[in-house]
């Protein structure tokens, strides 16, 4: 007879339903301690966030959707918690029951029974929750336990508990402000279709696969998606409301996405159409003729340099707009147009992120003209050229942006009421993604040689496959070909 089978019915259980074998509710030794919240309520409407802390520093928090429940919330709370703590070893705090009882008790059941409930019903928020099961697998060794909701302050774990609590309720009022920026104000890269197309016999003709909610997508190029003539006025009105570019802006951007007839006599119609563009936008006036503008070798080798004076909001009264002559990029607020923010802003912002430039270009105003804007300049072997105030042949580029600021932050204004301080940021964002014209690259671009990147959809189980040895490759040599293109251009 061979040896008898010893068997711990406590630990075939644990092997079993677990989310996770390494799984514990006891704490981990020489290990972070982290606390989640999820938040979900009704003040003037509803709102929903979640946070991640220690007991005294913040690791994440964000709003969330409102129509989010309290329990939802909550699990992905404690899905961003794993997933931020990947190849770590971690100690992770809930005050909810439901969170703990999924990752340590239902959820692999659950997914075992194909998210089903014990009636044979569909389980709530099947989808987070098996987001939560595969992030549960991410860190190294975790654990995960409950702790009492809104008990007194007496140790660091409930320390830090309160310190999620609260951040995720301030979070949650941020939802709808959030929501106007990202459906309105920040560039997403996405085609905003929502109603299904109907093609015509004209249509058909072009050949094209056909996605599963019945679009037709052309091969050539990158895939652009055929759309149907009658929904051609108001997809074009819908992105330029986005961010209100202007014509070749605007149609060059969807010139590389979208197939339709009469795409570019539709983008000039909505564009003159738009009352907001007709209020901000400078009039048809003669504008001086301007001379060439010498252009640096590459990013950050050649900048303009000018003050603008706007409305005083709070510390900030001045713009000083400082133009990349190569790849477009720009700008910052200023509380003074002293010299002193000259220097600042060349030695903590230009220098520090793209080098010492080889040229300045600024007019002679005093800020320019000061000892230790020259000194700085002589010693860092700066070559300050000096011109003429108000000569668009010297200053084209820098006068050009200052007006374009402008009209954002007034837009800005009128859409979101933000006072000219804070819509600066939106602004420029707007502007650094907006291709040129000539190139048909944004400034961003110019400048690191990829598209604006959106992380839509990211979960924290989604890993990037590319090396980064291979990427760094990559990025070079997209930089080098931009060079060329934007140095001909």
């Amino acid at each position: 007879m061979g040896e008898p089978v010893i068997h711990d019915c406590l630990e075939s259980i644990e092997a079993t339903y677990s989310s996770c074998p390494d799984l514990k509710d006891t704490l981990l030794e020489n290990a972070k301690t982290w606390s989640t919240n999820g938040s979900s309520y009704v003040i003037s409407g509803r709102h929903a966030g979640y946070a991640v802390t220690m007991s005294r520093e913040v690791i994440q928090c964000r709003p969330l959707p409102t129509n989010t429940s309290a329990q939802k919330a909550e699990i992905i709370a404690l899905t961003w918690a794993l997933g931020l703590a990947k190849r770590k070893k971690i100690n992770i705090f809930t005050d909810s029951g439901y969170a703990f009882g999924v990752v340590h008790a239902h959820g692999a059941i659950w997914k075992e029974r194909g998210l089903l409930n014990s009636q044979g019903k569909s389980i709530k928020h099947a989808q987070e929750i098996i987001k939560l099961l595969e992030a549960v697998q991410l860190p190294e060794k975790v654990a995960i336990m409950h702790i009492k909701a809104h008990q007194k302050v007496k140790s660091e774990l409930e320390e830090g508990n309160e310190l999620a609590v609260r951040k995720a309720k301030e979070i949650a009022k941020c939802e709808a402000i959030v929501k106007t920026v990202e459906a309105a104000l920040i560039p997403d890269g996405h085609i905003s279709i929502e109603a299904k197309p109907r093609y015509s016999k004209k249509d058909k003709r072009l050949n094209g696969s056909y996605s599963q909610e019945g679009w037709a997508i052309t091969g050539e190029g990158k895939g652009k998606l055929l759309i149907p003539s009658y929904m051609l006025w108001s997809l074009v009105k819908e992105e330029h409301v986005k961010m209100h570019w202007g014509i070749d802006a605007l149609y060059n951007y969807l010139k590389d996405r979208i197939i339709v007839r009469n795409l570019q006599s539709t983008v000039i119609q909505v564009t003159h159409d738009c009352s907001l563009c007709l209020q901000t936008n400078p009039r048809n006036i003669p504008k001086p003729k301007l001379g060439q503008i010498e252009k640096g070798y590459g990013p950050g080798q050649q900048w303009q340099i000018d003050f603008s004076e706007l409305s005083k909001r709070g510390e900030y009264q001045y713009l000083l707009v400082l133009t990349d002559t190569f790849s477009g990029w720009l700008a910052f607020p200023t509380r003074t147009a002293k010299a002193q923010e000259v220097t600042k802003a060349l030695l903590q912002e230009i220098i520090l992120h793209f080098g010492v430039p080889a040229t300045m270009s600024s007019d002679r105003g005093p800020h320019f003209l000061s000892k230790i804007v020259q000194q700085m300049s002589h010693h860092l072997s700066i070559d300050w050229e000096l011109h003429t105030s108000y000569h668009p042949q010297s200053s084209g580029q820098v006068e050009k942006m200052n007006r374009l600021i402008k009209q954002q932050i007034i837009r800005l204004g009128q859409e979101v009421k933000l006072p000219w301080s804070q819509a600066l940021p939106l602004a420029l964002l707007q502007i650094r993604t907006k291709p040129r014209i000539k190139e048909k690259l944004s400034p961003f671009e110019i400048l690191y040689g990829r598209p604006y990147g959106i992380q839509e959809g990211t979960t924290p189980t989604q890993v990037w496959e590319e090396t980064l040895h291979r990427y760094m490759m990559a990025l070079n040599k997209q930089l080098r070909e931009i060079e060329k293109h934007v140095a001909g251009a």
